[in-house]
């Protein structure tokens, strides 16, 4: 005995059938437009887990191309502080730099400079491998060190340091970086 299949629109089974085409064609579109959004969302986000080689990488581009003299604003923000760093660079050198308008001294100062940046997140990345070591936190935490570099110059534009297992977490974002010529 076979089943007849009912042409009748008012039918339970044709009703039925009807819902759950309209169901499929909708998960179906609910995925695509998921999967665009994702994708448009990861072409704003170029940031990524950082490794080493990224950051030699960036490392090399900045000694390359860098200049001697420019002017940077940083914003920094953790659980515990949130900071406006401003540094003048000339010839290599802080001449200026200020936390929040105030002065800022020498070895804090040079630690913002972006070789100083650049050393920072070499020492979080290493960390990151063991963070039981160096960063004094507790077994089992999971530090992820993320950046994103300037394509012309390499300097970090934005970085974070989030960690699964610890309340250790911070991030700074380049608001601003100008070079600066000093011809007259």
């Amino acid at each position: 005995m076979s089943e007849a299949v009912h042409t009748n629109p008012d039918h339970p089974d044709t009703q039925d059938r009807r819902l759950l085409k309209r169901m499929a064609i909708g998960l179906v579109v609910l995925l695509i437009v998921g999967g665009v959004i994702q994708g448009v969302a990861g072409l704003f986000r170029n940031d990524t887990q950082l490794t080493i080689d990224a950051l030699d990488e960036a490392r090399a581009r900045w000694d390359e191309n860098h200049p001697a003299n420019y002017d940077l604003q940083i914003q920094f923000d953790s659980s515990d502080a949130n900071m406006s760093i401003r540094l003048q660079v000339r010839n290599n050198q802080v001449v200026s730099a200020t936390t929040n308008s105030r002065a800022m001294d020498r070895e804090e100062a040079d630690r913002w400079t972006i070789p100083g940046q650049f050393d920072r997140i070499r020492d979080d990345v290493i960390a990151s491998g063991d963070p039981t070591q160096g960063l004094n936190i507790r077994e089992h935490a999971y530090l992820i060190p993320k950046a994103a570099f300037d394509a012309e110059f390499g300097y970090p534009t934005h970085y974070e340091f989030k960690g699964e297992g610890t309340p250790l977490q911070y991030q700074w974002r380049v608001v601003e970086f100008e070079p600066v010529s000093t011809d007259g």
